[in-house]
């Protein structure tokens, strides 16, 4: 398996406690990302690295651009909202409230079960999933983790976002394949990456199996997809990102000599050869020991690693149907 280091330097200081989801859209070329554990959502223009941060009540933990619409359907901690590509004002002491159109969780579980990662298929459905709220929930389940599915249609419906999968821990990045017809799910406290049999047409998939079991320190977290069907993992508290083959093969890794927890990941730039990188702080993951400290000193910023040189271009992430 070929090795690159990454650069020392972050591209940005963001200073997330939980940096997630990041989006490149092409339109601005701007990388949009969020906080997780500060409820924000960062808005980074590639061409100057200004940033533009929006503060809100509840953390946003998943965006994906609206097609022919501005702005972004989110998940956040109650359930799937529309928030606006830039709020008017906000700030941590004045947060925006979120306006729920749909909300997933019944009125017992609402206060033990957040959102977290998600994606949207080629035409423009979005899934997205559940996972408990640490430390809030004493049920004895092992596996509370679960998928949701949500159009336009049923955001405005009594029916609300579907069910589609339970019995994971805690869902994480997805992917398709080129031809849409293999979705992948990650299951990260399992270190597991999932593959379904999926059909476009209904939205609907099957023919669960195990795809890959990653080997090594960390878990897998958040994932992207290149144009060679090749599934990037990044991996929380080991450091690295994997590029996995389509027969589930590691054939490269990406080390990260000063950031420990790596959360997610997302191709981007004007030839989409630039893989952008969020991480989380070492407090986060409670590894902020003082050896850790001394190490992993970019941990909750924001990394860029350009791949052209190796050939290597992603896809860029699908909108959702919003009209």
């Amino acid at each position: 398996m070929h090795t690159i280091t990454a650069p020392s330097e972050p591209l940005f200081r963001s200073r997330c406690t939980l940096g997630e989801g990041p989006l490149y859209e092409a339109r601005t070329n701007t990388l949009h990302f969020v906080d997780i554990g500060k409820n924000t959502v960062h808005h980074l223009e590639l061409d100057g690295l200004q940033c533009e941060t929006d503060y809100y009540r509840h953390p946003v933990t998943v965006i994906v651009l609206r097609h022919d619409h501005p702005g972004f359907l989110c998940a956040a901690l109650r359930g799937f909202a529309y928030i606006p590509a830039r709020l008017a004002s906000s700030s941590a002491e004045k947060p925006a409230p979120i306006t729920y159109l749909s909300r997933a969780f019944s009125t017992d579980l609402e206060p033990h079960r957040m959102f977290n990662d998600g994606i949207c298929d080629a035409r423009g459905r979005f899934f997205a999933g559940s996972k408990m709220i640490r430390g809030r929930d004493s049920r004895p389940e092992t596996k509370p983790g679960s998928l949701f599915k949500v159009t336009q249609e049923e955001l405005h419906s009594d029916a609300g976002p579907k069910q589609v999968k339970t019995d994971l821990t805690i869902p994480n990045g997805m992917g398709f394949t080129s031809d849409n017809r293999t979705l992948y799910l990650t299951d990260t406290e399992t270190n597991r990456i999932l593959a379904f049999d999926y059909d476009l047409d209904t939205g609907d998939f099957t023919n669960e199996r195990l795809w890959v079991e990653p080997s090594g320190p960390g878990m897998p977290d958040g994932c992207c997809m290149d144009v060679d069907d090749h599934l990037w993992s990044a991996k929380f508290g080991g450091a690295a990102i994997e590029r996995f083959n389509p027969s589930g093969d590691a054939v490269l890794r990406i080390d990260f000599p000063t950031a420990l927890n790596i959360t997610a990941c997302v191709f981007g730039g004007k030839d989409m050869a630039t893989l952008y990188v969020t991480t989380a702080s070492l407090e986060e993951s409670k590894d902020d020991t003082p050896e850790n400290l001394a190490k992993y000193t970019e941990s909750g910023n924001l990394f860029a690693i350009d791949l052209g040189a190796y050939g290597i271009k992603g896809r860029p992430r699908f909108e959702f149907a919003s009209s």
